[in-house]
Formats: C-alpha cells, sequence, structure tokens
C-alpha cells in the first residue's frame, strides 16, 4: 500500500480538528512504512496501539468540543467513536495473532477515518459554523463560551461513558 495524503476536501473547518485528523493520517502511514520495512510483528503491534490510544485522545477533544457547544448529535458521535476503539481494539489482537496484517489494518483505518469524518464530523464542522456566525465572531474551537451560548463546564458532568 502506497503511503496516503490527507485530501483538504476532508476538513471540516475546525484547525484543531483538522489537525488531529492529519495526523492520524501520519500514524497510519507509519504503519504502511512497517509493511514495507518488514518490521516485526511487535512493532506494528506499538503502532497499532499508538493509533488505538490517538484515536482515544482525539475522540475526548472532540466530544468536548461537542458538549461544550452543545451538538445535537453529540450522543450519536460518542457511540460510533465508541464502536471505532472497540473495532480497533479487536483489530490490533488479530494482528497480534496474525489474522490480520499491516495493510488490512492501514486500510480499514484509512477507509473508516475518510467516511467518519466526510459523514460525521462535517456535520459538526457546520453546526459550528453557523453557530459562529449567529454569534458573529471569529470560530476559533478554543473559546469560551458566552453566557447564554452554552452550559459553562464548572457546573456541569458529561454523561457516563
Amino acid at each position: 500500500m502506497n503511503p496516503l495524503t490527507w485530501g483538504e476536501e476532508y476538513n471540516i473547518g475546525l484547525v484543531e480538528i483538522d489537525e488531529q485528523h492529519r495526523e492520524f493520517v501520519n500514524i497510519i502511514n507509519k504503519i504502511i512504512r512497517a509493511e514495507t520495512e518488514k518490521c516485526p510483528i511487535e512493532f506494528g503491534a506499538r503502532l497499532i496501539f499508538e493509533l488505538l490510544k490517538y484515536a482515544e485522545f482525539h475522540f475526548v477533544c472532540e466530544e468536548n468540543l461537542m458538549y461544550r457547544n452543545n451538538y445535537p448529535g453529540y450522543n450519536g458521535q460518542i457511540t460510533e467513536h465508541r464502536k471505532l476503539l472497540a473495532i480497533m481494539d479487536t483489530k490490533m489482537r488479530e494482528f497480534q495473532s496474525k489474522v490480520a496484517d499491516y495493510d488490512s489494518i492501514a486500510k480499514f483505518s484509512f477507509m473508516w477515518l475518510i467516511s467518519h469524518t466526510v459523514e460525521e464530523d462535517k456535520k459538526f464542522g457546520a453546526f459550528m459554523q453557523i453557530k459562529d456566525k449567529a454569534s458573529q465572531r471569529p470560530m476559533n474551537s478554543l473559546q469560551t463560551p458566552r453566557p447564554g451560548n452554552s452550559t459553562p463546564l464548572a457546573t456541569t458532568r458529561p454523561p457516563a461513558p
């Protein structure tokens, strides 16, 4: 499999999230290089673990942003994220037991990333752009919400996963 490139058409319009999506591609490319370089399975498993841990980090960042901005698709995104983490955990075990190979892991990961980004994350990007236009301020995913725009973080707790 050839190294992957992130296309600008996959950006959702939130710099923080778009950068994290590009990092997914970088990690997937490490997996592709490991196959090309005939790296041992133990190293490949570590790369898949890196991808899994990065996915966990990214999903928490994305979910926090959604929660903070009262995104109506928040619960659906959590469900999709949990499904992917479970699948990736299974794929890592399959790789370690030689049921899956580098190529199948890289293809699955990239295809999931692209389909999820295009089908789900772009909806969130559009939501944030509409919300931003309504508030007439530049869009920045890390802005503190204005009173009345969302619930302050200090007084709320996210639902249990």
